[in-house]
């Protein structure tokens, strides 16, 4: 007996069968009436015969569709259609489709992209196609420029399978060129790869950081105090005891350096000691240096027994004071300078140094022969030299010193002092006058010299004294300053939109000069701020920001960038922004300045929609191309595939180190924590020695985003132990020489977290600073977390000396300093202020001093604080002046930084990163890691 399900069962299945086959037909006559219409010419009809389909059109049909809505210009929706037939159905004919409209419509680096494609899955496909083996080579080139030269290489094969060798003699040797250079690019990829994977300099394992460290020390003490000095600044380490007395004993002899050693240095030097560790070696010393290295210490270390002022008399400090000062002799101006009495430090340097009538006659028979001394050195008969080099001499003694090697520093610093003392005339008479002398005499460290008291100048925002100082010598230095003065002027007429009202600066110099120097000068600023070595756009292929954003520049990333720059930003804009990286054949110069825009313009569909174009093609195998496309994934929130993309990256770079750290920058601006941490990861790994400061800080930066709102970070306790675990991770990773300065510039990094709060600080501190000793050793630090959590620390300017730097750009921050106290301006190198010079800015409360100094540290600074006083300087201005300041930043005018030995002053870019200057053009933010 059969069942009804088995009888109705088998009664449907023919039916079901004949219904599916209806169906097909059904669907092949709408596919055929598809490909009839837009052979018609029919194309509003084909397109609405497609939407009546329950499945979307396949094969020729697909084709056909995309067709018509090319022809009515939909280009979108018709490679939507291409690309969906080609990955639904594998149809080869439909990715050659797209890629031949894409090409139509100038996206060369998709069409490419697409090519390449489909020569890898068929040799016979795009046989004979010259365009697109013409395509293929250009990017090839491309791409071996780019250093991708085994991409590179892939592409030259997959030109050989589709068309073949060439036959005619210039084609010919154009292959045989582009060869040439891929093959070079390809070995120089290898050969990168090979000296990552041998064990060299610095990649020793078995060698302890702290070895190293140690070795560099070693060899700095036994060349000197100075130069042990430098090393300690350099490796930001603490030193032994010993070698702090030492280094102090030798600045208080002038024997450590130009510049006296300011409490921050002490502070580094120190660390996290203890005054029982140190009371040893500083009290063994005689009696005045013993209390000159108490007073010293006492300064950054609270527990060095050191009575203060009394109020009924001098206190313990200030007779240790007078005697240190006696007993130092022709170097006691230090002590004063360092006491901030910028009078009593010059009176005590004229006594070394004023020359001094000598006495008639010989003298009496026995008498000692008196001992030499600095002011012997300089000493001669008073006399009115005579001009030099067409410069008069100034009525003031230092015309009459002879410029030596001994008293050069000292005449410069002389002319310094009487500007500090309001003497502004008298001290550009002093250093040029000065400045002729030594260079006639042609002393050996005359333009080190005289560069440095035109930096000075032009640190301190006043450039036209800077020019000034710096004329009478054209020595490689001090043409660099001079060059970067020439700028800051450009800058300044920027910001005030032309002459600036009661420009003191160069009224001062007017007066002192004439005007006509100063029309001369005025009219060499822009050939002079462009004089320089370097290359003034990108080093590598890509075109610089400057370039791209010029009047003339064509090409869609030209034109998406000025749109963007123009806040034209509406409709279109996001599918402007895809098709300018589609447009670029190699992806990544595109990429890197589109990247950014669509990440902060939330552009998060177009992003994932080329991100899902790109998803398919395996043909990326360049290291620019393939971080482009994982970024776009971040963007698009594809967080498995920029994963997969950015190990593909990491591959194939052969600088594996920067691309992670693109990646890393990527994954944290778009709330990527774990790729963040694993790209910093990467980057730490590809780096000698495990060793890099600015990675370590990041991954802990990294770590701790999201303390604030984290979920799991605030209400589990595993989640509340994990932040003050990365920090106690960084630091007890470092040796103990090391830690003081880790914790310190930890401590400032965090303070500048925007996801900072009190709760956040309560939690961080105690791994931070886990005993009360420490804390006291971190004073700066813990003032920057608590100004930044709303409990700004108990500081007071008077209990803050003119050498401390940080304090006194903590004091600027909590608005309880409104300039510089002279001391400091005086005696303290611009180099050693750059954060207080930044503060000035952003915090001061006048208004030019605020200014001009944000110009001068666009000018004279490491590069990225350059940037940030370029943006305060954007800030402060209006709308004309920014846009003008823009432009003079696209230009790429000659700025300075502060260099190494001999090249103190080295040429640089007034914004160093390309990444820097799209976000300064755009308004975009900086890099939260401070990569």
């Amino acid at each position: 007996m059969r069942r009804r399900g088995q009888r109705v069962g088998r009664a449907r299945g023919p039916r079901a069968l004949l219904g599916l086959g209806l169906l097909g037909l059904a669907a092949s006559a709408c596919g055929t009436s598809i490909v009839r219409l837009t052979r018609r010419g029919a194309y509003e009809e084909a397109v609405a015969a497609a939407h009546e389909r329950k499945v979307p059109p396949r094969g020729k049909a697909a084709r056909s569709y995309a067709e018509a809505l090319r022809q009515l210009g939909r280009t979108d929706e018709a490679r939507a259609a291409l690309l969906q037939d080609y990955r639904h159905g594998g149809d080869l004919r439909s990715l050659i489709a797209l890629a031949d409209l894409e090409r139509e419509l100038g996206l060369d680096g998709i069409a490419a992209s697409h090519y390449g494609r489909v020569v890898d899955l068929s040799r016979d496909a795009l046989q004979g196609r010259q365009d697109v083996c013409a395509l293929l080579r250009r990017r090839a080139k491309v791409w071996a420029a780019e250093g991708a030269g085994l991409a590179a290489e892939q592409d030259l094969r997959r030109v050989e399978s589709a068309c073949g060798q060439p036959t005619e003699v210039a084609a010919v040797a154009e292959l045989e060129q582009l060869r040439a250079q891929v093959d070079a690019a390809a070995q120089a990829q290898v050969d990168a790869r090979v000296e990552r994977a041998t064990c060299g300099d610095g990649c020793d394992e078995t060698r302890a950081v702290a070895h190293g460290l140690r070795d560099a020390i070693d060899r700095a003490r036994a060349e000197g105090p100075a130069a042990l000095r430098r090393a300690a600044a350099r490796l930001r380490v603490e030193l032994p005891p010993q070698d702090v007395v030492a280094i102090l004993s030798a600045d208080l002899r002038g024997e450590a350096g130009d510049a006296i050693i300011t409490d921050d240095e002490v502070r580094a030097m120190v660390g996290e000691q203890h005054w029982p560790a140190l009371a040893p070696a500083a009290m063994s010393q005689p009696s005045e240096l013993a209390a000159y290295l108490q007073l010293r210490l006492a300064a950054v270390m609270p527990d060095v027994p050191v009575t203060q002022r009394s109020r009924t008399g001098p206190g313990e400090s200030d007779v240790w004071l007078a005697t240190v000062v006696e007993t130092a002799g022709d170097h006691g101006w230090r002590v004063l300078a360092w006491t901030g009495d910028v009078t009593g430090a010059e009176l005590a340097l004229g006594e070394v140094w004023r020359p001094r009538r000598k006495v008639s006659g010989e003298a009496p028979e026995g008498a000692a022969e008196p001992e030499p001394s600095l002011a012997d050195a300089g000493a001669s008969e008073p006399a009115a030299p005579g001009p030099v080099a067409g410069i008069e001499p100034p009525a003031h003694w230092t015309a009459r010193v002879e410029p030596t090697t001994q008293s050069l520093p000292a005449l410069l610093l002389e002319g310094r002092l009487r500007h500090v003392a309001g003497q502004s005339e008298r001290s550009l008479e002093i250093l040029r006058y000065v400045a002729a002398r030594a260079v006639a005499a042609d002393l050996p460290e005359v333009d080190a010299r005289v560069a440095r008291e035109a930096a000075w100048h032009l640190a301190h925002g006043r450039p036209w004294h800077a020019l000034a100082v710096a004329e009478p010598v054209p020595r490689p230095q001090t043409e660099r300053v001079a060059a970067a003065a020439a700028t800051a002027l450009r800058l300044t007429q920027a910001f005030c939109g032309g002459p600036c009202n009661d420009d003191r600066d160069r009224g001062l110099v007017e007066l002192t000069l004439g005007e006509a120097w100063v029309a001369e000068q005025e009219g060499r600023l822009l050939e002079r701020s462009r004089a320089r070595t370097r290359p003034a756009s990108a080093l590598d292929t890509c075109p610089s920001l400057g370039e791209l954003l010029a009047s003339d520049a064509e090409g869609r990333l030209a034109e998406v960038l000025r749109e963007a720059r123009a806040g034209e930003t509406g409709p279109g804009h996001a599918r402007r922004l895809r098709e300018a990286i589609e447009a670029d054949l190699g992806l990544g110069c595109a990429g890197r300045y589109v990247l950014p825009l669509l990440r902060e313009g939330g552009q998060v569909a177009a992003a994932d929609a080329l991100a899902e174009s790109l998803s398919h093609d395996a043909t990326l195998e360049a290291a620019g191309a393939l971080t482009v496309h994982a970024e776009l994934a971040m963007i698009g929130q594809r967080p498995r595939q920029a994963d997969l993309l950015a190990t593909a990256a990491g591959a194939a770079s052969d600088d594996p180190a920067v691309t992670w750290r693109t990646l890393a920058r990527q994954a944290h601006a778009t709330g990527q924590r774990e790729l963040a941490l694993r790209s910093l990861r990467e980057a730490l790994l590809h780096t000698p020695g495990l060793d890099d400061p600015s990675l370590h800080r990041a991954l802990v930066l990294a770590s701790l985003a999201g303390i604030d709102e984290g979920w799991s970070l605030r209400e589990t306790a595993a989640g509340r132990a994990e932040p003050a675990s990365h920090v106690r991770d960084l630091v007890e990773r470092a040796e103990p020489e090391a830690r003081w300065a880790i914790r310190e510039e930890l401590g400032r990094a965090l303070a500048a977290q925007p996801w900072m709060d009190a709760d956040a600080r309560v939690r961080l501190e105690p791994a931070l600073w886990p005993e009360p000793a420490l804390a006291d050793a971190h004073r700066v630090a813990r003032g920057w977390l608590g100004l930044a959590t709303g409990s700004p620390p108990p500081l007071r300017a008077r209990d803050v000396g003119p050498l401390a730097p940080a304090e006194l750009e903590l004091l600027i921050a909590m608005r309880k300093l409104d300039a510089l106290p002279d001391a400091t301006v005086a005696f303290v190198e611009p180099e050693a202020l750059q954060g207080v010079r930044l503060t000035l800015a952003i915090h001061g409360r006048q208004w030019v001093p605020r200014w001009r100094s944000a110009i001068g540290l666009a000018v004279y600074g490491d590069p990225g604080l350059r940037a940030r006083a370029l943006r305060q300087l954007l800030v402060m201005a209006e709308d004309e002046p920014r846009r003008a300041l823009v432009e003079l930043m696209l230009e790429d005018p000659a700025v300075i930084e502060p260099g190494v030995d001999a090249e103190r002053y080295a040429e640089a870019p007034l914004v160093a990163s390309p990444e820097d200057r799209l976000a300064l053009a755009f308004g975009l933010p900086f890099d939260e890691l401070g990569l």
